[in-house]
């Protein structure tokens, strides 16, 4: 395949699930042959990657989204998009760019004020709400995408049923590396500052309220009824704003409940994949439909057991009883038992983790999924 020029666009700095599959697949079309640039806000994880990986980095200033009607704001909003784009549309002339891939909604709105003069992808990790802005929306970037590659059929679904052309969309779940290395699970221990005798229950993710790290402390009180060694690791960034309030509540939440003891926050961690590997079990505690978890996947392929939220593209990842258990979204009560029985029995316990693993494998298929990329590029330049 003839070499490709590509932008990446990126809505924030610092990493998440979205962002090591973007990671993942710029390092891919490096080795390739093909020209890489990711354009994200400012300096952060993000940029300091995208370097380390050999790929080239240019700031945009991707506008946040408000949620306020206030004609200020929206000024604001959309004056910020027309700077965005205007950036955007330097960077495609200065690499000379073949196509665009924009990682998330915020990263294309900037792309529908102003045309950047090349073929548009949009990979699909939201979810919209069955409102009228949110239709008028999506009818506007079907009409400037060449393509939107969704991450789960639930994300498919959901833009379709709200009037994004079906002929335009495709579903390409996301992947990972496979894992080729042992973990040293007393070092691990150790530096978390967890007894090497304790039970581990982990929750990583973005700190933002619909990531539901509530839930998992609401639980807490009833696992350690049974379970009194269980230490809880909440890994993740707190979102700038909400996020960081929220994560406030949540060590008040904590401290009133008597929990420090048993309670780890950690923050951003480059080694998930580490704390995940020495864990009894991974929960996921979405309240809203999670569009498809990065984190299940890298749980799957260490052989962690799972607690997921039944939502989203929760389902086209975890087959309920066999690589992982499903509970209602923001039901406490029903994670602490799913915990609890995972805890207490060994056979299940046990099962659950050899099927992970297994099911892991249709996840890793590196090759296959860097190929359908570069088709879905060159059918959108074609």
């Amino acid at each position: 395949m003839q070499s490709l020029r590509i932008l990446f666009l990126n809505q924030i700095s610092h990493i998440g699930g979205a962002e090591k599959v973007l990671l993942l697949l710029a390092k891919q079309l490096v080795s390739r042959g093909h020209y890489v640039v990711i354009g994200a806000p400012g300096s952060g994880p993000l940029a300091e990657w995208s370097i380390s990986l050999g790929v080239r980095f240019e700031e945009v200033q991707i506008p946040q989204v408000t949620r306020k009607i206030e004609p200020s704001a929206l000024l604001s909003a959309f004056w910020n998009s027309i700077k965005a784009a205007i950036q955007i549309s330097k960077i495609v002339k200065n690499h000379d760019i073949d196509v665009i891939h924009a990682n998330h909604l915020r990263a294309i709105l900037p792309l529908l004020v102003k045309n950047p003069g090349c073929p548009i992808v949009w990979q699909v990790h939201d979810v919209f709400r069955n409102k009228w802005p949110n239709r008028q929306l999506l009818s506007a970037i079907g009409k400037r995408v060449k393509l939107a590659v969704c991450v789960s059929k639930f994300v498919r679904d959901n833009i379709v049923k709200l009037g994004f052309p079906e002929e335009k969309s495709n579903v390409l779940h996301n992947v990972i590396e496979p894992v080729q290395r042992t973990v040293n699970r007393s070092v691990v221990l150790a530096q978390l500052g967890i007894p090497e005798e304790a039970r581990v229950v982990a929750l990583v993710g973005q700190i933002v309220p619909w990531k539901g790290q509530h839930i998992l402390v609401k639980a807490a009180s009833q696992i350690l009824v049974v379970h009194p060694n269980v230490h809880f690791v909440i890994v993740g960034k707190a979102y700038p704003g909400a996020g960081e309030r929220y994560e406030e509540d949540l060590k008040r939440m904590v401290k009133e409940s008597r929990l420090w003891k048993n309670f780890h926050f950690v923050g951003f961690q480059r080694d998930v994949l580490s704390i995940i590997s020495v864990s009894d079990v991974l929960v996921h505690t979405s309240t809203k439909s999670d569009p498809f978890p990065t984190v299940l996947l890298e749980g799957l392929s260490v052989g962690t057991a799972i607690v997921a939220s039944r939502a989203g593209g929760v389902p086209e990842i975890i087959k309920d009883r066999e690589n992982g258990i499903l509970v209602e979204p923001g039901n406490a009560k029903e994670l602490a038992n799913a915990v609890i029985e995972l805890l207490k029995d060994k056979f299940l316990l046990d099962n659950i983790r050899k099927k992970a693993k297994v099911s892991s494998i249709k996840f890793q298929d590196i090759g296959h999924w860097t190929d359908t990329w570069e088709t879905y590029y060159a059918k959108c330049i074609n």
